[in-house]
Parts: structure tokens; sequence; C-alpha cells
């Protein structure tokens, strides 16, 4: 599963948790590990972060090492982890990687 399927499926996740302090509990998962991913990408990719708006990273650009795409490689892999250790998993809502 890619990534920003996650970003994509937030909503219907969301609501697939019975009650609404579950769905709560589960929406707030969610938006940390988006959040943190999000910032993390804007920071790692600062062409992309222009083109959204952000200009925070103006003075930098994208680095096209191995070392670089390597990190990049454990990023996205810890976001997909993380997200599956998420109660989403469980209910079913997020196809396994």
């Amino acid at each position: 599963m890619c990534f920003y399927t996650a970003v994509y499926t937030y909503n219907a996740c969301v609501y697939v948790y019975k009650g609404e302090r579950a769905a709560a509990e589960a929406e707030d998962d969610l938006r940390e590990i988006m959040s943190e991913f999000w910032s993390w990408r804007l920071r790692e990719v600062p062409e992309f972060a222009s083109s959204v708006g952000v200009h925070d990273y103006d003075d930098r650009l994208e680095t096209f090492t191995l070392e670089a795409f390597s990190n990049r490689k454990v990023k996205v892999k810890g976001g997909i982890i993380a997200f599956n250790r998420s109660p989403f998993q469980s209910y079913g809502a997020s196809p396994a990687v």
C-alpha cells in the first residue's frame, strides 16, 4: 500500500470505528501520523513544499544521493508500519502492505 493511499482513506477509516470515543482516538492517531509525514515530506523535498505554497524551505534543494534515497525509503516504510499498527489495520479499513 502506498502511504498516500492512507491519506485518501482517512474519512472512511474514521467511521469504521464504533462509538464517538474510539472514532475520536482513531482520528487523532491518524492525524498525528499524517501530520508528521507531511512535515517530513515538505522538509525532504523543498521544491514540492514551494509548489504547494510552503516557502519555509525555499533556500534548499532536494538531495539526490544514495544515502538520501535510502533514508527516505526507511522513513516511508516507518510511516507505513505506523499506519498498519494503528487501529485502522485491525478493523480491516487499510489494505495490507
